[in-house]
């Protein structure tokens, strides 16, 4: 039964700090990670299309938006951090999209795999769901010669991400 709450998070890798100092001196410095991390990632896909101020103005919208600190303050963080995640996801996405190599595809798999360990399974569909629909617009637009080899690559991710992180589904 603990292994099957949606809240209890085993087999996320960053839980393994909490074997190593007290819970009361980890949470902040999580918080202050997840949220740094959130908007570092956005900036740098708002990157991927605007100007460096532009995406300034997104980025910290989205890093201090009303979802993220209610997360915190009502202390659900497999919410908290999927949405923290959610634009590395994005932002690793838009790099297999770009160019669908190896490693790229690697850095996929672990940000698909690590979102998979928070155990929170109807955001981490949702957010699958909206970052293929995102792809599929690309390569709609794009018209590109390469798009059987990127949904392949992103496939083959996803794949992967479910068979290393399927200890929790």
């Amino acid at each position: 039964p603990y292994i099957a709450n949606p809240h209890e998070q085993l087999f996320f890798p960053l839980n393994v700090l909490v074997l190593l100092i007290p819970p009361d001196y980890l949470f902040l410095p999580l918080l202050i990670f997840f949220t740094f991390l959130a908007g570092a990632c956005m900036y740098a896909l708002a990157r991927r299309w605007l100007p460096p101020f532009p995406a300034l103005i997104a980025a910290l919208p989205y890093k201090l938006s009303g979802a993220l600190m209610t997360k915190i303050y009502n202390g659900v963080l497999s919410y908290f951090e999927i949405l923290c995640l959610l634009p590395l996801l994005f932002l690793s996405m838009q790099f297999v999209y770009e160019k669908p190599t190896l490693r790229r595809m690697l850095g996929f798999t672990a940000v698909l795999a690590l979102l998979l360990t928070i155990n929170n399974v109807q955001l981490l569909l949702y957010s699958s769901t909206a970052v293929g629909v995102f792809l599929l617009a690309q390569l709609t637009y794009a018209r590109w010669r390469n798009a059987p080899r990127v949904l392949l690559t992103v496939l083959a991710a996803g794949a992967l991400a479910t068979l290393l992180s399927a200890v929790v589904l």
